[in-house]
C-alpha cells in the first residue's frame, strides 16, 4: 500500500499527519494503451462530437461562473463529461 506522502505505512494503512495526506490508496497497475486504432484519431463524426460536447461544457461551465472565462479540467469516459474542477481563467 503506498500513501500520497511520506509517511508510515503498514498492511492496515497509512499514518500521516496533515488533512488530505492519510488517505491509503493501493499500488498502481499499469496497462499499455494503443491509441492507433482510436476513433478520436480515425472517426470525424465522432471528433466533431466530441468538439461539440467540449464547446457545449465550456459555455455551460462558464456560465455557472456568472460568464467569468474558466479554466476547466476533466474527463470524457463511456460517451459523457465530468468536470473535475474549474477555476477562472488567468488572461
Amino acid at each position: 500500500m503506498h500513501c500520497a506522502t511520506t509517511c508510515h505505512c503498514t498492511n492496515y494503512g497509512c499514518y500521516c499527519a496533515g488533512l488530505y495526506d492519510s488517505i491509503p490508496f493501493p499500488s498502481l497497475q499499469e496497462q499499455p494503451i494503443d491509441y492507433a486504432s482510436d476513433d478520436l484519431l480515425w472517426d470525424s463524426a465522432f471528433q466533431q462530437d466530441i468538439l461539440q460536447g467540449l464547446v457545449d461544457l465550456g459555455k455551460s461551465v462558464e456560465a455557472a461562473f456568472d460568464g467569468v472565462p474558466q479554466d476547466i479540467e476533466g474527463v470524457y469516459s463511456n460517451g459523457s463529461f465530468t468536470v473535475v474542477q474549474s477555476r477562472p481563467q488567468v488572461l
